[in-house]
């Protein structure tokens, strides 16, 4: 019996690493736990990332519907328009306008960190799909090391 449990176990956590979409529950029902990745994702340029989790109701597909619903509903794309240069931490006024008509909160600063952009990335996906839900998540972190694995 516990080799039958151990098997299920193990075929339970290949599922979940296979498919990256771990369970969560958001407003009692069950969703996606996801992963934002903000930075240089690609790796392309400075490979400086940070990552921002969530509990969504909705897939990783519906959310990126979403997000380009929201684009065309507020009048700019963020991730095309914003921080897209090298050291680029600032909004323009026209771009904050944009986004507070759209029920944004009040921006006092043109000059924006991480979590503030994954804020306005999220509430685009909700303006594009207004039942939209999710939950920020703060995961624990492990280091394993690797650090010679990752030069150039």
């Amino acid at each position: 019996m516990k080799n039958l449990i151990f098997k299920l176990s193990l075929l339970l956590f290949f599922t979940l690493i296979t498919t990256n979409a771990y369970a969560c529950t958001i407003d009692g029902h069950a969703g996606e736990i996801i992963k934002v990745v903000v930075g240089d994702w690609g790796g392309d340029g400075h490979a400086k990332t940070e990552d921002f989790y969530i509990c969504s109701n909705l897939p990783k597909n519906e959310i990126n519907q979403a997000y380009q619903e929201g684009v065309k509903i507020i009048g700019f794309d963020l991730t095309e328009d914003v921080a897209v240069d090298y050291d680029d931490y600032q909004i323009s006024r026209e771009y904050i306008e944009m986004i507070e008509k759209s029920g944004f909160e009040s921006i006092d600063d043109d000059f924006i960190e991480t979590d503030f952009y994954t804020k306005m990335w999220l509430h685009f996906v909700k303006v594009g799909n207004p039942d939209f839900n999710f939950n920020m998540i703060n995961g624990q972190t492990i280091d394993i090391g690797g650090y010679g694995l990752l030069t150039d």
